[in-house]
């Protein structure tokens, strides 16, 4: 019943899918992914669960305020945090489920976005603005737990950290919410390693699958490759992404929040 078990963690998934497809807006909803800069990770591993709910949470206002601004909108959000990338080094963003559209905030419809634009930078600066005011203010009132000596030389590392831009990805948008739910699936609640890409166990070495997401084969699609581990090197990598105990890894915002608040003829019928 752990969390970190591939095989309840695929089970829960599955009865969380079948849950929340029918409580969802009749909307087309996007894949969004917000990562972190990896310079942060030693700041989150210290300061987990604050950091992480920051991360969630910014992520999300910042499409909430965006959607809100531009297009009068709230939209309804899902997010699902993950720390680990294919080889499972420590690798900080959040999966979210983004409504293309919403309940208009005057006449309270249901509205769908036309087209597929975002103004890339703008969301990737408002992202990022919004996650270091909340650090910058652990720093200053004394919640953050850090090794810098003093604030100059924590808001040089702060600009450092500013000279790359901070990465936002966004799939096309999906219509039916039960293709986004499926999708979706496989990044929530499961565990970071499933058993079957564990490929061999040799000696003092394990072997597993993983994606190379820089590496595409003449059909666009990641290769996969093979790599091989001392069990010293391959158990802290993976014990890291232990989830926290009592933290919520899955995360729901606006219109999502309270979903009681959707009507009726507002959300997805599988039947029609």
């Amino acid at each position: 019943k752990n969390r970190f078990c591939s095989t309840c963690s695929w089970q829960d998934t599955l009865k969380w899918a079948d849950k929340i497809k029918d409580q969802m807006m009749s909307l087309p909803h996007r894949h969004v992914v917000f990562t972190l800069p990896h310079q942060l990770n030693g700041l989150i591993k210290a300061n987990g669960k604050e950091l992480l709910s920051i991360l969630l949470r910014t992520s999300a206002d910042t499409f909430k305020d965006w959607m809100g601004h531009k297009y009068n909108l709230k939209p309804g959000i899902i997010s699902v945090l993950h720390t680990f990338g294919e080889t499972k080094e420590y690798h900080v963003h959040t999966h979210m489920i983004v409504s293309w559209g919403g309940i208009e905030n005057q006449s309270k419809k249901l509205s769908q976005i036309k087209g597929e634009y975002v103004d890339y930078d703008f969301l990737k600066n408002k992202f990022r603005c919004k996650f270091e005011d909340e650090l910058i203010a652990m720093f200053d009132n004394g919640t953050l737990e850090h090794g810098f000596s003093d604030r100059i030389e924590f808001m040089r590392f702060i600009r450092r950290i500013n000279k790359n831009r901070w990465v936002l990805h966004l799939e096309p948008p999906m219509k039916i919410p039960k293709q986004v739910i499926r999708y979706i699936g496989r990044y929530s609640k499961r565990a970071c390693l499933s058993e079957y890409k564990i490929t061999r166990i040799k000696g003092e070495n394990i072997s597993f699958r993983y994606k190379d997401y820089k590496t595409k084969d003449i059909n666009n699609k990641p290769i996969e490759r093979e790599l091989e581990l001392n069990y010293r090197d391959f158990f802290p990598r993976l014990l890291q992404h232990v989830p926290i105990p009592y933290f919520r890894l899955v995360r729901y915002y606006s219109m999502y929040s309270n979903r009681a608040d959707i009507p009726p003829e507002y959300k997805y019928d599988e039947s029609t």
